[in-house]
């Protein structure tokens, strides 16, 4: 529901746990097409691209996929440092 109604950041930290549970890409963004149908398509249009970005910098990190370093990736990719 993130996708309806949260921040970028929530999202990005919510895909990844998706990932590191188990969930493929083809199910996050299943997932993110089913909120949609609740939010509308503009929902959508503002979710993909946070569901790209993940992805991108989690590629970028070359297996390095600790939760420490990829939480401090993802906040500075979302514009927040810690």
């Amino acid at each position: 529901m993130l996708t309806n109604t949260g921040p970028q950041l929530s999202l990005a930290i919510h895909v990844y746990w998706g990932l590191m549970e188990g969930l493929t890409v083809d199910e996050i963004c299943h997932t993110a097409g089913l909120a949609a149908s609740y939010g509308g398509v503009p929902r959508l249009a503002l979710s993909l691209p946070v569901i790209d970005r993940v992805l991108s910098q989690l590629e970028q990190l070359d297996g390095h996929l600790g939760s420490e370093r990829v939480l401090q990736v993802l906040l500075g990719s979302f514009g927040r440092s810690i």
